[in-house]
C-alpha cells in the first residue's frame, strides 16, 4: 500500500458525506444494505463504512500536513571533529538551521518521514 494508491482509491469512491438510513439498516448513497441476516453488514460496520470518506480524508490531509513540514534541505553541514564541511540532505524541520553541524543537522529523511513511509508502505 502506498499514500498515492490511498489516494487514487478514496478520489474514485462515491463522495461523501456517507450517512446511514432507515433507522441505520441503509448506507446512502452507496447502497449498502445493514442487516447481518441477509447478508449485509453490521450496525458498527455500517457506521465505520459510512464515515470512511470524511476520516480517509482527514487522515490524509494530517499526513500531508506532516509531511510538509518535513521537506528535505541541501546544505553544507560543518563536522567539528576535523574541521571540514559537507554537502548532504538533511531535514530542515528537524535540524538546527541556525548552525549545522554533524550534531546539529538530521540526516533525511527523518525519524518521521521514515516512519510515515514505513507505515504506508506496509514495512512498521
Amino acid at each position: 500500500m502506498s499514500l498515492d494508491q490511498v489516494r487514487k482509491r478514496w478520489a474514485a469512491a462515491t463522495p461523501g458525506s456517507w450517512e446511514l438510513l432507515g433507522g441505520g439498516e441503509y448506507i446512502s448513497p452507496i447502497g449498502i444494505t445493514v442487516a447481518p441476516d441477509d447478508g449485509g453488514v453490521g450496525p458498527k460496520d455500517a457506521a465505520a463504512i459510512a464515515h470512511a470518506p470524511t476520516d480517509v480524508g482527514m487522515l490524509l490531509g494530517a499526513v500531508d500536513a506532516v509531511l510538509a513540514l518535513h521537506k528535505p534541505e541541501r546544505g553544507t553541514v560543518y563536522d567539528p571533529d576535523d574541521g571540514e564541511t559537507k554537502e548532504m540532505d538533511y531535514c530542515e524541520t528537524c535540524s538546527d538551521s541556525q548552525w549545522l553541524d554533524e550534531a546539529t543537522a538530521v540526516p533525511w529523511p527523518c525519524a518521521t518521514v521514515s516512519a510515515i513511509t514505513a507505515a504506508t508502505e506496509g514495512e512498521a
